[in-house]
This record gives C-alpha cells, structure tokens and sequence, in this order.
C-alpha cells in the first residue's frame, strides 16, 4: 500500500509524533505537476488495493478538495481505495468527498492535547458525517503514551457515535521516548493497553490494532484469552510506502532514511527493496532481551516489537 504525503506540516503539535522529525522548518506542498509524477509511477503497477493520503495533516492542504478528485478518479481507473489519514479538525468542508470508496481513518487526540475549540470543529464533523449518512465512511483510532491524560474521551465518543471499533496503536519509541529500555518500554505499554482494552470490552467495542503493538510474549496464555476482541495483531512490519511530494520514501517515518523512487520502475520494486535492504537487517538488529532465545524471533515469525528500537 502507498501513503502519498501531501504535504509536510500539521496544524498540531502531538508530543509523541514520529513524523515531527521529518517535518522540515520550510513547508512542503505537493503540486500537481508532482501528484501527476507520482500517480504516473504508481501506474506501473499492476494492482494497488488503497491508497493513503497523509501529511502533516492532509486536510489544511489548500488544494485538498482537487487533490481528492484527482486521486478518487485514479482508483477508479485502477480498481483501487483512498483512505485520509487526518485528525478531524478541518473535515466539515470535505464530507461530500467521501464515500464507498474514498473513507477516512480520524485519529482522536485528547481535548486537553487539542484545544476546546478543535474539539468542538472535530465534533461538529463527525454530527455533519452522521446526518449526512457517511459515518460509515469513516473510523477513528488513538495513540497511546505514558502521558496521555486518559482514553475514556474515545470510548464516549465511540458510544456517542455508535463506532463499534477503534483502531489503537503505542506510540513508537522515537522523538522524546529515544533510548528506552525495550523491556521497560513494553511493559509499561502493556499495562496501558490492558487498561484500555478492557475499557473497550466492557463497552462492547473491539480492537484493531496499528503499528508497534505490544509483543504477544508479554502476555500470559489467560491473558491472550482475554484480549480475544483484539484484531489484526501483527508481529511484523510490512513495507508500507510513504511518499512525499518530491518522490522519496521510507517505509516507515519512525525508522528510516528516504529513498529516491525514481531509481525503481513500480510499486513492487519498491517494497521489495525496502522489505530486503531496509526492514530485514533491523530486524536482525532487534534481538534483545527475550528475543535472543526465542523461536518466533529465528524464524522471523516475529521481529520483536517496533523497529525503531534499532
């Protein structure tokens, strides 16, 4: 799956994003000259499921409303999905874009991280989707951190707007949380995501899990059973290719360095590099603590936990 950046700036500051570390001091807007580029590349690939637009925050992108089009009509020419990654705030203007190809994922940061009045912008989207029938059009995630003031604000809002899921993930350990012991770091993050997943069961609501998820290792054989509301747990990173607007990539915005795509003919080529030159060897790099004697981690049928331990 491609992520096309369309930008590279946020109208927030979140204190565990990974990606304010490539967010450079000058602000970078995809053109369409360059979103033309890019979607000509990605025409030599056979079949591409979605699509992803990220940022920054793609929404406060000025020619956001054309960028979707454009990229609504190239699925449709490819058989293919968009998703918008966004935090919500700016989506009241953009409902009409979305539908039973074009959906949204909002990830729902905090009142006290986001302002009274983002909040409210936030809410009043998600009454605007609803009484336009499009709320099935979107999802919501979090983040989880050691600071977060607390996660009940999602479970009500998932009741409120009757969301039957919420996509979780714990932050990675970059930016502020760099140099952290991986034994330390899980299992605070395990406590966390108990605390949470049990919040969500007792709501009926279920789990889909993001990226850098907990290794199964740390939890007991009763406790898997308990956690049976939890879905798509991964134990490996596949290579899901962030583009930004001047054609370089990276397989995740956390852990590596861009690549020039030019020097590749299609998608595949890409993700073949990034899986081989770029994920393998961290994975190799990642055995620590339980890992080193662990069956899982040998076969590579787990990698340990996020790579950007490495």
């Amino acid at each position: 799956m491609p992520n096309i950046a369309i930008l590279n700036y946020c109208n927030l500051k979140c204190p565990y994003c990974f990606a304010n570390e490539f967010i450079e001091s000058s602000k970078q807007l995809i053109t369409d000259e360059q979103l033309e580029i890019i979607l000509f590349w990605l025409s030599h690939t056979e079949r591409i499921e979605k699509i992803g637009v990220i940022g920054g925050e793609p929404t406060i992108h000025p020619n956001f409303k054309n960028i979707i089009i454009r990229l609504k009509q190239f699925a449709s020419e490819h058989s293919s999905k968009i998703c918008v990654f966004s935090n919500g705030i700016k989506l009241s203007d953009y409902i009409k874009l979305f539908d039973a190809n074009t959906g949204i994922l909002i990830n729902i940061n905090h009142p006290d991280i986001i302002g009274q009045s983002n909040w409210k912008q936030l809410k009043l989207s998600l009454n605007r989707f609803k009484a336009l029938d499009k709320l099935k059009y979107t999802s919501i995630g979090i983040n989880l951190y050691p600071e977060i003031p607390d996660f009940n604000y999602i479970i009500d809002l998932a009741k409120e707007f009757n969301y039957r899921v919420i996509r979780c993930s714990y932050v990675a350990p970059t930016c502020k949380y760099k140099g952290v012991d991986k034994n330390t770091y899980y299992l605070q993050a395990k406590q966390m995501f108990m605390d949470f997943a049990n919040v969500c069961k007792e709501n009926n609501i279920d789990i889909n899990l993001d990226c850098n998820n907990v290794p199964v290792c740390y939890f007991t054989e009763d406790e898997l059973i308990d956690l049976q509301h939890v879905h798509n747990w991964k134990t490996r990173c596949e290579p899901v290719v962030d583009i930004t607007p001047d054609m370089k990539a990276t397989a995740c915005f956390g852990a590596y360095d861009l690549v020039d795509l030019n020097q590749f003919d299609n998608l595949e080529e890409a993700e073949n590099y990034l899986l081989f030159k770029k994920i393998y060897p961290k994975r190799i790099a990642n055995c620590a603590g339980k890992c080193a004697d662990c069956k899982k981690f040998q076969n590579l049928s787990c990698q340990g936990g996020c790579l950007a331990f490495v």
